[in-house]
């Protein structure tokens, strides 16, 4: 055989060798652990507190789980250099008991799902980062949260959200998504898995196979996708399979019910191995770890109780097990570590008994063991100050956020009239009550303007007390209209007056309001777009973003159009 020959061959036999010896060893990692650690690492938890004793201290020790779960409301969240002490003492604590390094992970999405915020970079939503039209930023923002994430100790993020959310009516997607276009979630998720995998940890595609056309928050209940298969191979799957292209290391399941694939009105997706092995693992060829939404949910934990769930999800085809922390927001989160215990008992009872073969656990150990292998090898927390300074909420970061949220806001309907303003002045703005920001972006770039707050979800008589207060020239900043319908009853009381809409948060707003006229969309209220919002009032910028969703009978996908003179957006250090 010619030498050149001879190399080529080496150079396309060798990396699927090196693959297959790093998965036999895996295997034999797996292999080689008792039952209990073997069982262990099938389980993703929730944990009270930040400090590395009493439960916590029993889950990595005796327990031998394979992650950890951050929420605010289970008193998981803190500033970076407190979260790296504490990564720091959960890696060195499993090394010292000779078990696997362990996922430590977080919903670090961007938006309203951002845990992760004292020290931080607040985020834009992933469909204002559509907005802003650069799946570039996409990337950028991505590996900015993992290299925040990973010198605080944290190695695994749970986004990005490639849900299409088709559905205006959906009360758990919304902003979260990149959008209604199942072409354009997929690049923006796929250029989002890769800057991830940039900074440094790891990420997880949610929620398979598509949660954005439901109108039930799985949360509380079972939500139902109601299409055909031909519809899910249209919409649901495609940013899916863009997250495979691009080597997603873990992908999500839904709570969600898709008679569609499983055949059954009422089963969850997460318990279903027509969805998790049949379609995921054989039809798509996905051969990362299957990690489930929390199996505290309503939609899961009303029909089935946690044991039961944890033993059909892993039947299904899932390798990592999640419990988040869905008790303590229910005031009963005394009860999560006894149950939680107990479906990792249940699981390892099954094991010793047969009804789960050993052999089935050790593959799907081998999975999880392969995903923690891709994170940075020795300690997952950078032990230097000035790394973590320099790489957790550095100016630097902050202005980058700032930037593309400032990109997203969309002028989506422009009635002549409104704008400009009148150079006499003459405006007030109203805006929700929770987010007093509005009042300090116009104090600043339209201080003439009067800034009015209001109760979120105003009643009759406090409606009509503003309408009565508020002069003839009003620029209604709405946040959720749908979710709140006194915001509803306000614009409605507002009739007579010249009035523009802000939609704060969804853009889904303007379907509920009863004549929006101009309407402006910011996708979240980060200091950014509001910041924007203020400018493009002020006549000081234009509106640059491009509405990333469908509004029926309010404009199409793709509406928003330039107005005003455009001027740099300011890059402050610290907005």
């Amino acid at each position: 055989m010619r030498p050149l020959l001879l190399v080529l061959l080496l150079g396309l036999l060798l990396p699927t060798a090196g693959c297959a010896s790093r998965s036999a060893n895996h295997l034999a990692e797996a292999r080689a652990m008792d039952t209990r650690a073997l069982v262990g690492q099938l389980f993703l938890l929730t944990f009270p507190g930040l400090e590395y004793s009493g439960e916590v201290k029993r889950l990595v020790e005796e327990d031998k789980v394979g992650g950890l779960m951050l929420y605010g409301v289970s008193g998981n969240t803190a500033p970076p250099g407190q979260l790296r002490r504490f990564s720091s003492e959960v890696q060195r604590a499993a090394r010292d008991h000779g078990l696997p390094p362990v996922l430590l992970a977080v919903d670090q999405e961007g938006g309203a799902v951002q845990r992760l915020r004292r020290g931080f970079t607040r985020l834009p939503s992933n469909m204002a980062v559509a907005a802003a039209g650069e799946p570039e930023n996409a990337r950028r923002l991505a590996d900015l949260a993992a290299q925040e994430l990973e010198a605080s100790g944290v190695n695994c993020n749970l986004a990005p959200v490639v849900d299409v959310n088709s559905n205006p009516d959906n009360p758990i997607i919304g902003t979260r998504s990149f959008g209604s276009d199942p072409s354009k979630v997929g690049q923006y998720g796929l250029a989002a898995i890769q800057g991830y995998g940039q900074g440094g940890v790891l990420c997880s595609a949610k929620h398979f196979p598509g949660h954005g056309d439901t109108d039930v928050d799985s949360h509380l209940g079972l939500p139902r996708i109601k299409a055909d298969r031909a519809r899910l191979e249209r919409v649901e799957l495609p940013p899916f399979r863009a997250a495979m292209e691009a080597n997603v290391p873990l992908v999500m399941t839904a709570h969600v019910a898709a008679p569609a694939l499983t055949g059954e009105p009422d089963l969850p997706a997460t318990l279903s191995p027509e969805v998790l092995t049949g379609l995921l693992r054989e039809d798509m060829g996905f051969e990362g770890v299957v990690v489930t939404d929390s199996l505290f949910m309503g939609a899961i934990m009303e029909k089935y109780g946690p044991k039961e769930a944890a033993l059909r999800a892993f039947e299904a085809g899932a390798d990592l097990l999640l419990f988040g922390a869905d008790l303590y927001v229910r005031g009963r989160g005394e009860e999560t570590a006894a149950l939680q215990r107990g479906a990792m008992r249940g699981l390892e009872d099954a094991v010793r008994s047969g009804r789960i073969p050993r052999a089935e656990v050790e593959r799907r150990v081998a999975r999880v063991l392969a995903a923690k292998e891709r994170l940075p090898s020795g300690e997952f927390a950078s032990g230097d100050p000035k790394v973590l300074s320099a790489r957790a909420g550095s100016p630097e970061h902050a202005r980058l956020a700032f930037s593309v949220a400032s990109k997203a806001l969309t002028l989506v309907r422009d009635e002549p009239g409104f704008f400009p303003l009148p150079s006499g002045g003459g405006l007030t703005v109203l805006f929700p009550e929770s987010v007093p920001d509005v009042s300090d972006a116009f104090a600043e770039h339209l201080p003439w303007a009067e800034t009015l707050a209001y109760p979120d979800d105003p009643s009759e008589s406090e409606v009509d007390a503003l309408a009565e207060q508020v002069g003839e020239r009003v620029l209604l900043c709405t946040l959720d209209a749908g979710r709140d319908p006194g915001q509803s009853e306000l614009r409605r009381a507002l009739g007579e007056k010249e009035v523009a809409v802000a939609a704060l948060g969804s853009p889904y707003d303007a379907l509920h309001l009863e004549g929006t006229g101009t309407y402006l969309a910011c996708y979240g209220p980060h200091p950014g777009c509001l910041d924007a919002l203020a400018r493009f009032t002020a006549g000081e910028t234009r509106a640059q973003g491009r509405l990333p969703v469908d509004l029926p009978g309010v404009a199409p996908r793709g509406a928003g159009q330039f107005s005003g003179e455009p001027s740099p957006v300011p890059s402050p250090g610290s907005p």
